[in-house]
């Protein structure tokens, strides 16, 4: 099984390293804004955590007040028994009346909270007070009836009866207030505690974030950058004249794994065509040798020609015995120029196949140079699509300041609300605690902003690095661009050179042809004079002229195989420059 996951994974490398340049930085850029996107998600459930504990705290708060009311009720019914037995002047209707708004008014605060009542403790707390409210209810009549009857000693004991029932009442309420309270409290708790952890799951998520972006963009960057420092090694290489074995071994499809390829393949071309070059320099070296010894030879069967020409005036016999000599030396220097204008045609033909080469040579780093344009081209678009996400953190920026100033109305309006509830006395402590709670809040708001507002500013700081990385990059490219284009103007040079070295070896051949032409006329001249030995007198002067013409087109030959070998000393000490 992990055989078989290591050759996925590597399967799955090699996959990403066929993927063009631009599509591997746009990749990475893919992968970083799916980390903001999943942060971005993962913090959005976090605040709606925390906005549902808000709300658990405001029902909680609302069921505090109205605790508190229904215990300022029972109070207000038992001084209004009170006032019943107090106030003579007062009539019982009039009292009546607003005893049954006080008991309504419970009534009401009663069926709102019972809903809301959760646990068993809280349920019991509340079946005791609305048990002392009917208790008081009850003394209310009984009073009624006995101030009615004029029993007035009977009434003050069912008011101060109330007054007791009225304080375990009182009891009641304080401890379901606490319970309320306290439950108050653990959701405060529970806010805050959800709030942290938001915070923290943001830094974590940012920085994670960030973590594998940089790592992302620094292997591929590495990658980039190592192989076309191996091509531009090369390019340098091959431009000082090593072409011994530095195969560049990339196995990827993209933009680098062409110029590698292409360079790999100018590399063995320019090899191939300098092995072909010094065997043919080589050839031409020792046929100009060959063809120096041939003239020299040359030179000196004229020279016995004109002796035997200068014997032949004083006696045929002697010419006649020294023209079988020349015709033997006329015939092998015959062969020997023969040979000479073979080998002639075989350098001008061997010479095409140079000139070949070398335009292949010339057409394949015209090729790097357009591939190492759009490497620089898919570099300089990421450079840009960097810069977008620059513009993008700073709308987040500005979202920011919007939610701050939001924030900084609601504390104003939290401060204004418990202006409010002061001046309201008693009846507005509840909804003090409320505006006290809400300024919190929104200080808590202001403060994660100014830490939301740092993250983002250090996400821009790091998006700064990344696009300087990029920036660097492009540098790298553009050297590796400006090498290989002086490698081509190297090849071109190289190319000029060969062609001028073609031409002379045409000229070369040419002049081997005509002194073939010439070998032969002369050989023809040889025979004549053995054929016509026995009319010396009248041959001496036409041999003898065509001996002078043989001697000059032999110091020609001479001549030219000097300037052969010249030529071929000039071609080795290029190609020595060379490192095969």
């Amino acid at each position: 099984m992990k055989i078989l996951k290591k050759i996925k994974n590597l399967r799955a490398w090699l996959s990403f390293r066929h993927l063009k340049v631009g599509k591997k930085y746009g990749l990475i850029l893919l992968i970083v804004l799916s980390l903001f996107l999943i942060s971005t998600i993962v913090v959005s459930l976090f605040l709606q955590d925390i906005n549902n504990e808000i709300e658990t705290l405001e029902r909680r708060g609302d069921r505090a007040v109205d605790v508190t009311k229904m215990g300022s009720s029972i109070k207000s019914k038992s001084i209004i028994v009170h006032q019943l037995m107090n106030d003579e002047n007062s009539s019982s209707d009039e009292i009546t009346q607003q005893y049954n708004e006080q008991d309504q008014a419970f009534q009401e605060l009663a069926d709102a909270i019972k809903p809301r009542m959760n646990t068993e403790e809280e349920n019991r707390l509340f079946s005791e007070i609305n048990r002392l409210n009917d208790k008081v209810n009850q003394n209310f009549d009984e009073a009624i009836q006995f101030i009615e009857s004029g029993d007035r000693a009977a009434a003050e004991i069912v008011a101060m009866r109330t007054t007791q029932i009225q304080n375990s009442a009182s009891r009641y309420v304080q401890q379901l207030e606490d319970i309320v309270n306290n439950q108050r409290g653990v959701a405060v708790d529970n806010a805050t505690q959800s709030q942290t952890t938001a915070f923290i799951v943001l830094i974590v998520a940012i920085a994670v974030s960030i973590v594998i972006s940089v790592l992302l963009i620094m292997l591929v960057s590495r990658v980039v950058t190592k192989n076309l420092n191996r091509v531009v090694e090369m390019s340098n290489d091959v431009a000082a004249g090593d072409l011994r074995e530095q195969h560049i071994d990339y196995q990827g499809k993209d933009e680098i794994g062409q110029l590698a390829n292409a360079m790999n393949t100018m590399r063995n071309s320019l090899k191939s065509m300098m092995e072909q070059i010094t065997s043919v320099s080589k050839t031409v070296n020792d046929q100009s040798d060959k063809l120096y010894h041939a003239s020299s030879e040359a030179t000196e069967g004229m020279q016995q020609i004109s002796t035997t020409m200068e014997e032949l005036a004083t006696g045929a016999e002697k010419q006649a015995n020294h023209s079988g000599t020349v015709a033997q030396k006329a015939n092998e220097f015959v062969d020997k120029v023969s040979e000479a204008s073979n080998e002639g045609e075989n350098l001008q033909k061997a010479s095409q196949d140079v000139i070949e080469v070398t335009n292949d040579g010339k057409g394949m780093m015209n090729t790097s140079i357009s591939k190492m344009r759009d490497v620089d081209g898919k570099v300089k678009d990421a450079v840009s699509k960097m810069e977008g996400l620059n513009e993008q953190t700073d709308q987040i920026t500005k979202l920011i300041n919007v939610i701050k100033d939001i924030a900084d109305q609601t504390n104003l309006l939290a401060l204004n609300a418990t202006i409010e509830s002061a001046r309201a006395g008693e009846s507005g402590k509840g909804f003090a605690v409320v505006a006290e709670e809400v300024r919190k809040l929104s200080e808590q708001v202001t403060n994660s902003i100014q830490d939301i507002t740092t993250n983002v500013g250090y996400i821009q700081n790091e998006s700064a690095v990344v696009m300087k990385t990029l920036k660097d990059s492009n540098e790298v490219v553009d050297e590796g661009s400006q090498y290989i284009e002086k490698t081509g103007e190297i090849f071109t040079d190289i190319n000029s050179n060969v062609n001028q070295m073609v031409d002379k070896i045409e000229k070369i051949s040419s002049r081997l042809s005509e002194i073939s032409s010439g070998s032969q006329d002369i050989n023809q001249s040889i025979e004549e004079v053995a054929s016509i030995s026995e009319e010396s007198a009248a041959g001496v002067e036409e041999t003898t002229a065509s001996a002078q013409q043989a001697r000059s087109s032999v110091e020609e030959i001479s001549s030219d195989s000097e300037t052969l070998a010249k030529l071929s000393e000039e071609l080795n000490q290029l190609l020595r420059k060379f490192k095969i």
